[in-house]
């Protein structure tokens, strides 16, 4: 683990250690990597502060932890050390709290993260600003749906009307894993209307008062806020729900997926009560209703998919000899892997090949999913660890015989989506929140429960059937209504 002061400078152990010589040492979130932290560098620790009001009076890794305002009132000469991921949205708080010297650890050395840009592009990408009259305003983590996002606009809409705010860098986007960067640059450039907001390097930049102060008269003055996805940061969490007012006149929400139901459920409830509009399906609203308690927002029901399109090199599937199967898009644990592994163990001796995507998941579930697709399938068993662009992983699925999704609730719509145009069999459990939202959308779907009474011919067997070559104009018309939807001016 290394440690930086900060003006990014590298601090060995022994001058750490040095600069922290009678001084009261506080660190900053109750965290097992600020444990690992303390022993690496052999800190004599006084107590943890921590944002979670839950932890305050308990004790972790035998430190007490604090609410954070005791800094406030602290007597003594003390510094605070945190861990980079945390930084960038505590940046702020620090200045609030007069906090005059801190440090910060990060496991990878910071010259590697910054080969991706991600201090000097920050700054340089959001210079080419070209506008001031932007009339929507897209607010997007840094993630896969931001290409299609973008392409979408570019393609069907005035794309100098509208400016995208992009932020978690370096979250999702992990060491540029979507190869996003290349985007930013070259869009940027030509366009002049993207905007990061850094919570992991940009520190300095993201929190300048001018700085913020430009982001604030673009969010005022559009007529329209479009905010792609409830995976809010803590930092962009805290900044929307200080946008009240404009929240309630102007803004739309575009559900991904599950996002809703995921945890930090409070960095949602604080921006999703401000909402006006919410475009989502039925499980989402009813989910919403229940959960947070909510229901003064306009509901614009549909197909959360807004993102497809049909790429203009898209080729017709080709005959092949095995049969591929789709396991899942994603290998998050709400997938259900070993339950959709254990069903399809009966066809191991035929003819198939399992591919199961792995790109969207943490290093302990993916071990343990490759593990039982090895010991069942063998050679048959493939992970796809490699993120795929749009295009690409278009003419993957077009190789997919049948999909198999273990999901309970609306994951991997998209992908679902997608194979429902090529024609291909979907096998979803029936009555779950999935398969409620996908019968209303004119998806031909099958019961994943009759997998187990079924024989290969009958997994084999489809009873529908598209021609992707007569959808395609069609489905790009109702993407763009979509779009047209979430973008258009109600009154107040």
């Amino acid at each position: 683990m290394n440690i930086y002061d900060e003006n990014w400078n590298y601090l060995e152990k022994k001058i750490l250690q040095k600069k922290l010589k009678n001084k009261k040492i506080v660190l900053f979130g109750a965290s097992t990597r600020n444990q690992k932290l303390i022993e690496d560098f052999e800190l004599e620790v006084s107590y943890i502060c921590d944002n979670n009001s839950h932890l305050w009076g308990k004790s972790f890794f035998g430190y007490p932890v604090k609410n954070p305002d005791v800094l406030l009132n602290e007597k003594e000469d003390f510094v605070l050390i945190t861990i980079l991921n945390d930084f960038g949205n505590l940046r702020m708080q620090f200045g609030e709290l007069n906090i005059k010297e801190y440090y910060f650890a990060n496991q990878e050395d910071i010259k590697y993260i910054n080969k991706f840009g991600r201090m000097d592009l920050v700054l340089e990408i959001n210079e080419k600003l070209v506008r001031r009259d932007y009339k929507y305003i897209h607010i997007i983590p840094e993630e896969k749906f931001f290409i299609n996002s973008f392409i979408i606009i570019e393609n069907e809409f005035n794309i100098k009307e509208h400016l995208y705010i992009i932020y978690g860098i370096n979250r999702a986007n992990k060491n540029d894993c979507y190869n996003l960067w290349k985007l930013y640059e070259d869009k940027g450039e030509k366009f002049g209307n993207i905007i990061l907001i850094d919570d992991f390097c940009n520190i300095k930049s993201r929190n300048n008062n001018n700085f913020m102060k430009e982001i604030d008269f673009f969010i005022t003055n559009s007529v329209k806020i479009i905010l792609e996805s409830a995976f809010f940061t803590d930092y962009i969490s805290k900044y929307l729900s200080s946008k009240e007012i404009e929240l309630k006149e102007k803004s739309v929400l575009l559900v991904w997926g599950g996002d809703v139901v995921n945890p930090p459920f409070q960095n949602k409830i604080d921006v999703v009560k401000n909402v006006k509009q919410i475009m989502s399906t039925k499980t989402n609203f009813d989910y919403i209703h229940k959960n947070f308690g909510l229901d003064d927002f306009v509901a614009l029901e549909g197909n959360v998919c807004a993102y497809l399109y049909i790429p203009q090199n898209y080729k017709k599937d080709q005959k092949r000899h095995s049969l591929n199967i789709l396991l899942n898009n994603s290998g998050t644990i709400n997938g259900n892997h070993m339950e959709v592994l254990e069903e399809l163990k009966k066809f191991r001796e035929e003819d198939i090949m399992i591919y199961c995507p792995l790109s969207y998941c943490d290093g302990g579930t993916s071990h343990k999913i490759c593990e039982v697709g090895n010991r069942y399938f063998s050679e048959r068993f493939v992970p796809v660890f490699d993120f795929m662009n749009y295009e690409v992983y278009v003419q993957f699925l077009n190789q997919i015989d049948i999909a198999v999704f273990g999901y309970e609730y609306a994951g991997g719509v998209t992908t679902i989506s997608l194979l429902n145009e090529m024609g291909k069999k979907i096998y979803v459990k029936k009555n779950s929140d999935l398969w409620n939202d996908l019968q209303s959308k004119e998806i031909s779907l099958y019961d994943f429960y009759n997998i187990k009474k079924e024989t290969i011919e009958d997994f084999k067997e489809i009873k529908h059937e598209y021609d992707i070559n007569t959808r395609k104009e069609c489905y790009m018309d109702d993407v763009k209504k979509r779009w047209e939807t979430m973008l258009r001016v109600y009154p107040k």
